[in-house]
């Protein structure tokens, strides 16, 4: 229980601050001075395809592998009962374990913007880094909205790939495969930018908040996501033999 939490707790500590020096350094590699970001904007900026492979993708697959392996073969299915309850109880766990780096990933850039005194919302103005960089200003949209849609999004993709870890187990018993599979979505996504596989659809970026369409597709994208990857859980469950 102690290594579980331990790893855990380090997984969860390298997002904190791999975020925080993120959002840190953010002011040195854009075109535009640090003092210009709202709140708002450090939210965005901070769900971006780079950030998330950098720094939430690794807790996300390698804390959920680790729980999922802990009782493998036979005596998972004894401690559970069935293969019913064990599956349960692992979606269970990526569900909490989602929202909690889900939580970080919102709560880090509230507290460095708080720290640094800055304004929480202001895309109505033309001067704000929004209207700099999208053209466009958006005076109806709230902080609370961003928030709430990114922490959405955020618990979405960690889901996902936790799924990916999940479908594995039930597929094979190879955790690795897994693994495997979330690294190589978040490395085609970063490498081909037009591409939408989970980070280029499940996603609260500008073009959200700008476009209805990317709304409906990052909408369309986590419900068909989670309802296929729940769906082929089931299959693989009730076929699965342990041994």
């Amino acid at each position: 229980m102690r290594v579980k939490a331990g790893l855990l707790s380090v997984l969860l500590i390298f997002e904190i601050i791999g975020l925080a020096v993120f959002l840190t350094l953010l002011g040195a590699n854009t075109p535009v001075n640090l003092s210009v970001y709202c709140g708002a904007d450090l939210q965005v900026l901070a769900s971006g395809k780079n950030v998330y492979g950098l720094f939430l993708m690794g807790p996300v697959v390698f804390g959920t592998a680790f729980c999922v392996g802990e009782n493998r073969g036979g005596m998972s299915v004894v401690l559970w009962k069935s293969k019913k309850r064990l599956l349960r109880q692992q979606i269970i766990f990526c569900t909490v374990w989602s929202l909690l780096i889900a939580t970080i990933a919102v709560v880090v850039p509230l507290v460095l913007a708080s720290a640094w005194e800055k304004t929480g919302m202001n895309w109505e103005s033309v001067s704000s880094y929004f209207a700099i960089v999208n053209n466009a200003m958006l005076p109806e949209i709230q902080l609370w909205e961003v928030v709430a849609i990114n922490a959405l999004m955020q618990w979405t993709r960690n889901m996902i790939f936790s799924y990916v870890v999940l479908l594995s187990y039930w597929w094979n018993g190879n955790l690795l495969y897994g693994i495997l599979a979330a690294v190589c979505v978040c490395l085609i996504e970063l490498k081909m930018p037009q591409m939408g596989i989970v980070l280029g659809l499940v996603k609260a970026d500008y073009e959200f908040w700008l476009s209805g369409v990317q709304k409906i597709l990052a909408v369309s994208a986590s419900v068909g996501w989670l309802g296929s990857a729940g769906g082929v859980l089931y299959y693989l469950q009730k076929g699965k033999e342990f041994v």
